[in-house]
């Protein structure tokens, strides 16, 4: 996912869970990085940009991280008292509500059309346009890009899943036995030139924000843990094996190969040799910085959007179904 996308939907995986109506409340003040002076694009750079930059496919992506929070929500503990068909329906009607919001065009077109108009330099337009055009960049939107983004979506899946059986496990009436500390297992290694492409170029793109993503994963589970086992005489042993084994699956040693076995599906390996290249050139940390700056913009714009439009409308059917849907 682009770094000016990421922010909102690191966001939306720290928060989804937070209320009781599974819904949260970004308190977000909008600011802008430029000044009045700084020389603004033209309408038909900031149109040409925006049709280069497959903003369509950024939204679906937002759209499928989002709806994976929205599904665990209407799963949780605090939803079980409806029926499992008023839950399915619930899920349904989120699913509409979120596919009017992040369609393109849509809602959302006029806020990153006037973003580019009003809060970025010219300059830094004129710099992703003449990356955009090049044959890097669109194989970078075409190709490399989505290829990194199923890595990405892949592994939040996987995590929450994971994090959702250890909750149960730990929380069931027999919870297991707590087991005596192991040696951890060595980090997984490469076996082919193939795979070792692929692990190098997850490190210089991917790892880090990946491994962030983790980590507040793991502390909302950790939060909601320790709220669920409050009433439980064992809590702090159920604890202990909770949090020792979600360490040991959720991280990004645990889900190395099979990130490393999705991406070498997906890029051969000459493709793997082109991006790493591509990764570390200048032309690339120029592109990497401008997103930057253009991402921090964006991320209070779209946060605000979330507080002030999205999500009143996604509370507006978890209202409803809590109110009218059978039990």
């Amino acid at each position: 996912m682009p770094a000016r996308l990421r922010t909102l939907a690191l966001v939306l995986g720290l928060t989804t869970m937070a209320l009781p109506s599974g819904i949260a409340q970004a308190q977000t003040t909008v600011t802008t990085t430029t000044t009045s002076t700084t020389a603004r694009a033209s309408q038909a750079d900031v149109e040409a940009l925006m049709a280069l930059e497959d903003w369509p496919g950024k939204l679906a992506g937002l759209r499928e991280t989002f709806a994976g929070q929205m599904r665990l929500a209407v799963n949780s503990p605090r939803w079980r008292d409806l029926s499992p068909q008023a839950r399915d329906e619930l899920g349904r009607q989120l699913a509409e509500v979120m596919a009017r919001h992040f369609a393109w065009p849509g809602p959302l077109q006029s806020l990153v059309q006037e973003t580019y108009l009003t809060q970025v330099a010219a300059e830094d337009v004129a710099t992703l346009l003449d990356f955009y055009r090049s044959a890097d960049g669109q194989w970078l939107v075409k190709r490399l890009q989505p290829a990194l983004d199923q890595v990405e979506y892949a592994l939040q899946q996987q995590g929450r899943q994971d994090l959702d059986r250890l909750t149960h496990t730990w929380l069931a009436s027999e919870a297991p036995a707590v087991a005596s500390a192991t040696t951890p297992p060595a980090p997984w290694q490469a076996t082919t030139s193939h795979e070792a492409a692929a692990q190098r170029l997850l490190a210089a793109t991917s790892v880090r924000q990946l491994n962030g993503q983790l980590f507040e994963m793991r502390l909302r589970a950790i939060e909601r843990f320790q709220d669920a086992a409050q009433p439980l005489p064992d809590r702090p042993a159920r604890f202990q094996g909770f949090t020792t084994q979600m360490r040991e699956t959720v991280s990004l040693d645990a889900y190395m190969p099979s990130m490393v076995a999705q991406l070498t599906q997906q890029l051969n390996e000459d493709e793997l040799t082109r991006a790493l290249s591509f990764e570390t050139s200048d032309q690339r940390q120029q592109v990497k910085a401008v997103d930057q700056r253009i991402g921090k913009v964006y991320g209070q714009r779209m946060q605000a959007w979330q507080r002030d439009v999205l999500f009143p409308a996604l509370r507006q059917v978890m209202e409803a179904a809590r109110r009218d849907m059978p039990r």
